[in-house]
C-alpha cells in the first residue's frame, strides 16, 4: 500500500512541473506573438491595396482623389490606418498619421488615357 502512494505522489509531482514549464514557456512566447514583423505588415498591406485593384474598388477611389472612400473601405483588425494618394509631381492627399511604429505599403495606380500615375500609401501602425 505504500508503494501505491509513493508512485501517486511521483505522478503527481512530475505533472505539476510539466504544468509549470508549460505556463512559462507559454507566457514567454505570447509577448513575441501578439507583435507581427515589419515585413508582414508591409505585405498585408499591399494585398488590402492589390484586392481592392482587382475588385475594380481602387480605381474609382484614387482617380477622384478619394482617400476618406479607400480609408473607410479598408478594415484592418487591431489596427490602425490612414490612406494618402500622391500624384506624379510628389503632391499627396490624404492623412500622414502622427504615431510610432509605422509600417507602409504602396501601391501603384496607373492613368485612365493619359500618363497619370498615382501613388497609393496605406499607412498601419
Amino acid at each position: 500500500m505504500a508503494n501505491g502512494r509513493k508512485g501517486f505522489w511521483r505522478m503527481f509531482e512530475s505533472i505539476v512541473a510539466v504544468s509549470i514549464l508549460m505556463v512559462f514557456v507559454l507566457s514567454l512566447s505570447i509577448q513575441y506573438v501578439r507583435e507581427p514583423a515589419e515585413p508582414i505588415m508591409k505585405i498585408r498591406g499591399y494585398e488590402i491595396l492589390e484586392n481592392m485593384d482587382k475588385n475594380d474598388k481602387l480605381r474609382g477611389y484614387v482617380m477622384a482623389g478619394d482617400s476618406d472612400g479607400i480609408n473607410s473601405a479598408i478594415v484592418i483588425g487591431g489596427y490602425n490606418h490612414s490612406i494618402e494618394i500622391c500624384d506624379y509631381s510628389g503632391t499627396c492627399n490624404g492623412t500622414y498619421p502622427d504615431a510610432e511604429n509605422i509600417w507602409l505599403s504602396v501601391y501603384y495606380v496607373a492613368g485612365e488615357n493619359t500618363y497619370d500615375p498615382r501613388e497609393v500609401k496605406l499607412y498601419i501602425w
